[in-house]
């Protein structure tokens, strides 16, 4: 009965043992992925500068125009009426 006993108690440690081990590589593996992706993320950064340079210079080249268009609307309503 005492060997029984050991034998039940040794499989529980080893059971313990194994869903801690279990527990470590998911969050080994969760870590990798987040790692994983922020390389990515990285990676595509230095794509994504020319883009926003080019959104740079569109927004820069938007603005006068934007600005002028109040008084461009003015001079064809005014026209409009005459």
């Amino acid at each position: 009965m005492e060997a029984i006993k050991k034998k039940m108690q040794a499989m529980k440690l080893e059971k313990e043992n194994a869903v801690d081990r279990a527990e470590a590589a998911e969050q080994a593996a969760r870590d990798a992925n987040i790692r994983a992706e922020k390389n990515q993320l990285k990676s595509r950064l230095p794509l994504l500068g020319p883009v926003a340079e080019d959104r740079q210079s569109d927004c820069t080249v938007s603005r006068p125009t934007m600005q002028r268009t109040p008084a461009l609307l003015l001079l064809w309503d005014t026209k409009e009426q005459v």
